[in-house]
């Protein structure tokens, strides 16, 4: 079995459950200060941004609604669909089917990176929990 003194610095998180821990804490940590400083000192209006796609060729196209905390693409998808413009060639019934419902459909981005890795540690902190904590104890109950 590997130890983890054995594994690169930039790898024990995934042998370690203390390292795994500090990783899967360190967004959450941050991001609630972040939010009720953001709750408190900004009113409404100003705590999300509208990313504008006139610059990629979509005239009237925009995200709106981002948060602007900077840790919460850590814990939520980070790119609701764009609003098509009214009378949009290629708006589709599905959509609007599942808009008027209260749907949000999401797209791939950058930032689901962010989530993608956070999700990863949050996995391998449970599985190291288990296999060297969890199940053990079972199988020493079990006999």
């Amino acid at each position: 079995m590997m130890r983890p003194e054995d594994v690169s610095v930039w790898l024990h998180w995934a042998v370690s459950p203390a390292s795994a821990l500090r990783l899967l804490l360190l967004p959450v940590l941050l991001a609630v200060p972040t939010h009720f400083l953001l709750q408190a000192y900004l009113p409404p209006a100003q705590r999300t941004w509208t990313l504008d796609l006139a610059y990629l060729g979509l005239e009237g196209w925009s995200w709106s609604g981002l948060p602007l905390n900077p840790f919460t693409p850590f814990f939520t998808l980070s790119h609701p669909a764009p609003c098509p413009p009214p009378g949009a060639p290629f708006s589709a019934a599905p959509t609007d089917k599942w808009t008027s419902r209260g749907g949000q459909l999401y797209i791939k981005g950058p930032l689901d990176l962010a989530l993608l890795a956070w999700t990863i540690v949050v996995t391998s902190y449970l599985r190291l929990v288990f296999t060297l904590h969890i199940f053990p104890w079972i199988g020493r109950r079990a006999g």
